[in-house]
């Protein structure tokens, strides 16, 4: 209870437009990006979590009464456990190796899912902690597959007059002015510990109250 309270009232709602959030109840959604499945908890160092068990986006939205397109998230899952096979344990010091975001769904795919689920929610990782100094390609600023899996599923999704939802599950800043306007709300979830999934469904569900506050500017670039 302690974990799942203290991480959804750290988070931050940067964009709400036409009261998106929160999301009305056993809506079905299309689930895009890794950290949907495998939302990051903890950084490195002292950012770290030693967690009894993690609980991903999907699997708190499924128990918060949403359900997921399940031939997605076979995708995504298959497409982690590829990349993750045969990697060393995370060593303290050291984040793991990146999943690398890959432009699952197809035009198609996106397309069918605009017609057939009520809302999109894209989940943007990224790691952050000790020992580990920040870029600004694929880091501070998005990469050029999650601008176009973005730019893709808002496209889509407002033709059907559907709304996308972004939740930045990060430990720093990233640059958001470029691509916010494609999008209709932005949850800042940083990273959430083992109730991750949990708590991030209690701010788009409207159970809790995003009442968290920036710490640090977001810039609208990096020479900022």
């Amino acid at each position: 209870v302690t974990a799942r309270t203290a991480a959804a009232e750290g988070m931050v709602l940067l964009r709400n437009q036409n009261a998106t959030l929160p999301l009305s109840p056993k809506l079905k959604v299309a689930l895009f990006g890794n950290s949907a499945y495998e939302t990051i908890t903890g950084g490195s160092g002292s950012g770290d979590v030693n967690s009894a068990y993690s609980l991903s986006l999907q699997q708190g939205l499924d128990t918060a009464g949403y359900s997921s397109d399940s031939a997605l998230g076979r995708d995504y899952e298959a497409n982690i456990a590829e990349q993750t096979a045969g990697l060393p344990p995370q060593s303290l010091f050291m984040p793991p190796p990146t999943i690398v975001e890959q432009l699952l769904p197809s035009t198609q795919t996106i397309g069918r899912l605009s017609e057939e689920v009520d809302v999109a929610i894209v989940s943007l990782g990224r790691y952050s902690g000790e020992f580990v100094d920040r870029n600004a390609e694929d880091d501070f600023y998005l990469s050029d597959t999650e601008i176009t899996l973005l730019t893709k599923v808002s496209n889509a999704f407002h033709q059907q007059q559907k709304k996308v939802v972004v939740v930045l599950n990060v430990g720093g800043v990233v640059e958001t002015a470029s691509w916010r306007d494609q999008v209709d709300a932005v949850l800042l979830a940083w990273l959430p510990g083992q109730e991750a999934g949990h708590a991030i469904a209690d701010i788009l569900s409207g159970q809790v109250n995003p009442s968290g506050k920036l710490p640090t500017t977001f810039a609208v670039s990096l020479d900022d």
